[in-house]
């Protein structure tokens, strides 16, 4: 009996027997690991459904409060008669502005690119007609070089037409001015004032309209060029998408 626990023909069957028991754990570990991982799938489904139905009800929350406030707008603007256009206007805006300017020529080096917010984008002008109006425009953006701030600043003659009753577009072409601030005008090293062009292009529509003012969402897209030294051009753009309010 000795003999056969310690003969090599026992210790054979030993190792076989451990290694089947080996590889039973391993299985089951497997299972477990099997199951385990069917449960966090079950778990990662059932979270992303209530994350949906969330998102949907948060979603369906934020449209039926859209079409609730256009549909105030609406009613409020049908209990009212619309704006009746004639002799002055005065309009200002707000909103999101993006500028870019670059100079152009040798040794230029100038190129800048910001965002901000555009305000007060002053205007005047004149109904000539009941749907057509001559404008004065002058809208203005800072900027930096050099670590010091300048401004393109404008004066625009437009023409802003009604393609409807609430729908405008609007061009233009006048004087830009490319200047420091007011800092720095007594620097003789930074105070030079460059004139150049501007052209303006623009769109609207009157979201909010009374007897003799409106809201209105609008967009412009203009244009610069300024000449300065050496012979180098400063370039401007500017694309804007705001709020506006017109009185007339």
């Amino acid at each position: 009996m000795i003999a056969y626990f310690c003969s090599p023909e026992r210790e054979y069957d030993r190792s076989q027997r451990s290694k089947y028991h080996k590889g039973v754990r391993n299985f089951i570990q497997v299972v477990r690991n099997h199951n385990s991982g069917r449960q966090a799938h079950r778990a990662a489904v059932v979270l992303s459904i209530q994350l949906n139905f969330k998102t949907m009800f948060k979603m369906k929350k934020l449209v039926v409060l859209i079409a609730f406030v256009v549909s105030s707008l609406t009613a409020f603007a049908q209990n009212h008669p619309g704006v009746e256009r004639k002799g002055f206007i005065i309009g200002v805006g707000a909103g999101l502005n993006v500028f870019g300017v670059e100079d152009r020529g040798p040794g230029a080096t100038l190129d800048y690119t910001s965002s901000g917010i555009s305000l007060p984008n002053l205007k005047l002008g004149l109904m000539i007609s009941n749907r057509t109006a001559l404008l004065l425009q002058m809208p203005g953006s800072i900027y930096q070089t050099e670590g010091r701030d300048r401004s393109f600043e404008a004066v625009i003659p437009t023409v802003q037409h009604w393609l409807g009753d609430r729908f405008w577009v609007s061009g233009g072409a006048g004087l830009g001015v490319d200047l420091p601030n007011l800092c720095d005008l007594t620097e003789q090293s930074h105070s030079e004032i460059n004139l150049g062009y501007v052209l303006s292009v623009g769109a609207g529509f009157e979201i909010v309209q009374r007897k003799n003012y409106a809201f209105d969402i609008q967009t412009r897209v203009r244009y610069g060029n300024t000449y300065l030294e050496n012979n180098i051009e400063r370039s401007s753009t500017a694309v804007s998408l705001g709020v506006g309010f017109n009185w007339y």
